[in-house]
C-alpha cells in the first residue's frame, strides 16, 4: 500500500511538473505566431490555356476540440488559384474536410506562379502549405527555316526533309499545311501532316512537292 501511495503521488509530481513547463510555454511563447507544419501542392507544368485541379484533405488530429478557419480565394486567385470550399466551421476532432484547389491559367502570363496559404487555427500554430504551378507554351523548333526544292520538271515530284524538336516541357500539338488562299497550296504534301509531340522529342517530316501545269 505504501509503495502504490508512493508510485502515485510520484506519478502525480510528474504530472504536475509537465502541465508547469506546458502552462510557462504557453505563457511565455505565442503559439498562433508560430508554424507548426509546412506542404507543398505542386502543380508541375501546366500548358497555357488549361486548368488543372489536385483534391487533398485537412484532418482534426488535436485533442483541443473544434477547429475552424478560413482561406483567402481573392488572395490567391490573383496567381490563379482557388480553393473549394473556403472556408471550414467546427470541424470535429478525428474529423476531416476534403478540399479542392484549382489552378487557372487564364489571365496568367507564362512562368512560375507560387502562393503561401496559411490556415490560422484559432489557439494554435500556422499552418503553411505552398501551392505551385509554371504555366508553360508549346513551342517547336525547324531544323530548317527554308526548304528549296530548286528545278522540279511537270510531271515529277521532289521530296525533302526536315525536323521539328518540341523544346518546351509540355507536350505540343501540331499541324502543317500551306498558306490558306496561296496558289501552290495543293501542291506540298506534308507527311504526317500533324500529331502530338512529347518535351524534348523530335519527329522527320517529309514535304513533298508536286508540280503542276500553269
Amino acid at each position: 500500500k505504501d509503495l502504490a501511495e508512493l508510485a502515485a503521488a510520484s506519478l502525480s509530481s510528474t504530472e504536475s511538473t509537465m502541465l508547469s513547463d506546458q502552462a510557462v510555454i504557453a505563457k511565455c511563447i505565442d503559439v498562433t505566431t508560430l508554424y507548426t507544419a509546412n506542404y507543398l501542392c505542386d502543380f508541375g507544368n501546366v500548358l497555357a490555356g488549361t486548368t488543372k485541379k489536385k483534391v487533398f484533405k485537412i484532418t482534426n488530429s488535436s485533442e483541443a476540440g473544434f477547429m475552424s478557419w478560413n482561406f483567402d480565394n481573392v488572395a490567391a486567385g490573383r496567381e490563379g488559384f482557388n480553393m473549394d470550399p473556403d472556408s471550414v466551421v467546427k470541424l470535429a476532432e478525428g474529423s476531416f474536410q476534403d478540399f479542392t484547389v484549382r489552378f487557372s491559367t487564364r489571365n496568367q502570363k507564362p512562368g512560375k506562379k507560387k502562393y503561401v496559404l496559411n490556415v490560422c487555427i484559432k489557439g494554435t500554430g500556422t499552418i503553411r502549405v505552398t501551392l505551385m504551378a509554371n504555366i508553360c507554351i508549346p513551342e517547336v523548333e525547324l531544323s530548317h527555316s527554308a526548304l528549296d526544292f530548286e528545278r522540279v520538271y511537270v510531271g515529277c515530284s521532289k521530296k525533302m526533309f526536315f525536323r521539328i524538336h518540341n523544346t518546351t516541357p509540355v507536350k505540343a500539338i501540331w499541324n502543317l499545311k500551306a498558306a490558306q488562299g496561296s496558289r501552290d497550296e495543293t501542291r506540298f504534301v506534308f507527311s504526317p501532316s500533324s500529331g502530338i509531340l512529347r518535351s524534348g522529342k523530335k519527329t522527320v517530316i517529309s514535304c513533298e512537292f508536286m508540280p503542276v501545269e500553269g
